[in-house]
Formats: structure tokens, C-alpha cells, sequence
């Protein structure tokens, strides 16, 4: 049997074809090396009257303070290797956000009360990591709520949003190094899902 020219194309189209229908069907049987997704997690805290959904993959700790100044911490971390003592929920032992990259945390201080939050940022600069910034931030209001943001460099990069609600100091912080896109990504979507109630 002799092939012709146009035949010998066909053959080599099809022959390629299917090798490559046959990387796709085996990439599909073995899997690639993408790992699913972990779906978010919600958090909900109905005393400090907020609720947040996160990456599911990230590892989330909580301190709480009752001294003199109230104090109650949310830290969550990319990487759980970050974690110092997971097991403690005791303030003393809490992360410093000044000096943990890939970290996003909610710090809320106070009992209640009337505050200028610009004010209170400056009088606490060292709490409110306004110190490591340039002494500027930015102001907004939303929802009746004054808001202030500024950045501030430590040891890692950060940025605050700070507000106050029922009478309590927010400070919200994601701390990350240059090269870290996705921390950032990921707190403006843990923003977007922020509730006050």
C-alpha cells in the first residue's frame, strides 16, 4: 500500500491529535499539581458585634486582655509555621504584627466610650503602629464612621485602617514583606466581607 503526500498529512494531524487529547485525558485522570481551593471560614463575635469571612487555609488566633484597658486580638496567619503558640489565648503570649509577615490582624482596645480615633492613633502611636509610619494618614467616613488609614515600616511593611465602634478602638492591619501580593489581596477581601452590627 503506497501513501500519498495528502494522506501522510492526515496520518501526522491526527496522530498529534491524539497525543494531545492524551496528555489532556491523563492530566485529568492523575490530576495536576493545582490543589483545590479551602473554602472561607467565617468568624463571628457577637460581643465585639463583627463578623469577617477568610481564606480557609489561613490559621486564625485569638488573645484576650481584661486588664485596665481592655485589649482583644484577631491574628491570621498565611503560613502556621508563623505561629508562635497556637495553643494560647493568653495576651502576653500575643504576636507582634510589627514583626510577623503574611499576617492580617483585628485589634480591638477600650470598653466603651466617646473617641476621636485620629486622636486616639496619635496619643497610642506605639499600639497603633502610627509611630513606624511618616505621620500622615488618610480620612474617610463611612457609615457614619470616621476611618483613618496609614502605613507604617518595621521590620515588615504594613497598612492600618482604624475606626471605632460602640465605643471600642479598631485597629485593622495586614502586615506583609515586598514580594507578598497575596496577603494584601486577601485582606481587602476580608475587607469586603466585614459586617458591624
Amino acid at each position: 500500500m503506497q501513501i500519498n503526500k495528502k494522506q501522510g498529512i492526515r496520518i501526522g494531524v491526527a496522530g498529534g491529535l491524539a497525543v494531545i487529547v492524551g496528555i489532556g485525558i491523563a492530566a485529568l485522570v492523575w490530576g495536576g499539581n493545582t490543589v483545590p481551593p479551602v473554602p472561607a471560614k467565617t468568624y463571628e463575635n457577637t460581643d465585639l458585634q463583627i463578623a469577617f469571612s477568610y481564606p480557609g487555609a489561613y490559621t486564625l488566633k485569638e488573645t484576650i486582655a481584661s486588664s485596665t484597658e481592655f485589649t482583644h486580638n484577631i491574628f491570621l496567619f498565611e503560613h502556621a509555621d508563623t505561629l508562635h503558640d497556637s495553643s494560647s489565648t493568653d495576651a502576653s503570649t500575643a504576636v507582634s504584627i510589627e514583626q510577623s509577615p503574611d499576617t492580617i490582624a483585628i485589634e480591638v482596645f477600650g470598653r466603651g466610650g466617646e473617641i476621636d480615633i485620629a486622636e486616639w492613633v496619635q496619643n497610642n502611636a506605639t499600639t497603633s503602629h502610627f509611630s513606624l509610619s511618616n505621620n500622615t494618614f488618610e480620612s474617610a467616613s463611612v457609615a457614619n464612621k470616621k476611618i483613618i488609614s496609614y502605613q507604617w515600616d518595621g521590620d515588615v511593611e504594613g497598612n492600618t485602617l482604624a475606626l471605632i465602634h460602640n465605643g471600642r478602638v479598631f485597629l485593622l492591619t495586614v502586615a506583609y514583606t515586598e514580594d507578598s501580593e497575596t496577603i494584601q489581596e486577601n485582606f481587602i477581601s476580608l475587607l469586603s466581607t466585614m459586617e458591624f452590627m
